[in-house]
């Protein structure tokens, strides 16, 4: 089992430095924000070309890219794009780019450019999805039982395809519209990062806790897609792990074997609550005994809103999980 760590917050390459020879990592997943694309342009080649001569392997994530996948961040895509926003069912615009617009895909092709004149190797689409009341990190925003994209666009494309209005609620037809869209989107930027010479994955996330318009299946079937991923967080859903996270990943291995996918498993390692640490160590000790083939920790030790508990503690559960993933 390979197993790698996420690699954001910090843009000064002393620091980065001494994370990557610390670490004891297969891979990192580094962050590459619309303000990296903008600012931070010859950091990021310099920390991935460190990545590299330390032997890791570089994966590059569009967090928070457009609004379309996750972080937390903001989009200066969306800002000077307005006309690119998704609409919500009730007419209200909001700030999270319509994957069927064309602006959105000229915006993430110029992304995928940079990441792979960079040197990354990999790319993690990070939980695609459309907007929804859970997507929303502005307070007070509001919005709940409310859906997207109702916009221009889609409603043109609706109606061209089935020769009807698209309505207001969220019918079995528009569900349908929704999924085939963002197939259509990802069948895009997956296309254009292998001819840029970059490896797939995909995030998927379940429906109840974030709205893709796809199904597990879908991801795994996809063409071009080389690794399925899938982001179990028990302790983010107030669930189990024997309840939530062991039954999600054999779903999501059942799925891979019969696609010849690997997958790739992300552990909750933010707002761990204090003495619940030791539950990620027993994930990982799962995760071997199931054979799944990437292992992987979303981990941020200085941005406030994910602190964990028992930030010590944390650290040497997560020293714990490397050594299980390397006796395996």
């Amino acid at each position: 089992m390979k197993v790698g760590m996420s690699c954001f917050g910090c843009r000064k390459i002393t620091h980065i430095e001494r994370e990557l020879r610390a670490a004891g990592w297969d891979y990192l997943v580094f962050t590459y924000t619309e303000t990296d694309l903008l600012f931070y342009q010859g950091l990021m080649r310099r920390a991935f070309a460190l990545a590299r001569d330390l032997g890791l392997g570089v994966w590059a994530d569009p967090w928070g890219a457009a609004g379309v996948f996750s972080g937390e961040t903001a989009s200066w895509f969306v800002s000077y794009n307005p006309g690119a926003w998704q609409v919500r069912d009730d007419g209200v615009p909001v700030p999270h780019a319509c994957p069927n617009a064309p602006e959105t895909r000229e915006f993430m092709h110029r992304w995928i450019d940079a990441v792979a004149a960079a040197g990354a190797e990999w790319v993690l689409w990070d939980e695609p999805h459309f907007w929804s009341p859970g997507a929303d990190y502005w307070p007070g925003v509001g919005g709940g039982g409310r859906w997207a994209c109702r916009c221009r666009r889609c409603r043109e494309a609706f109606f061209r395809r089935y020769g009807e209005e698209m309505p207001a609620e969220l019918t079995p037809r528009v569900e349908e519209f929704r999924r085939d869209s963002m197939v259509s989107f990802l069948r895009d930027l997956i296309g254009y990062a292998a001819e840029r010479g970059l490896k797939n994955a995909v995030c998927w996330v379940l429906p109840e806790l974030l709205p893709s318009g796809i199904a597990l299946e879908e991801v795994a079937e996809m063409p071009g897609v080389d690794v399925v991923a899938v982001g179990p967080y028990w302790l983010a859903a107030d669930r189990t792990r024997e309840g939530f996270f062991v039954p999600y990943v054999r779903k999501a291995l059942a799925e891979c074997r019969r696609h010849g996918k690997p997958l790739q498993v992300w552990l909750q390692g933010f707002r761990v609550p204090r003495g619940r640490e030791g539950e990620l160590l027993e994930a990982a000790r799962d995760l071997v005994k199931f054979g799944a083939e990437y292992l992987a920790i979303w981990h941020h030790n200085g941005m406030s809103s994910l602190l964990p508990g028992d930030p010590a503690a944390l650290e040497r559960v997560i020293a714990g999980i490397v050594d299980v993933a390397r006796r395996s």
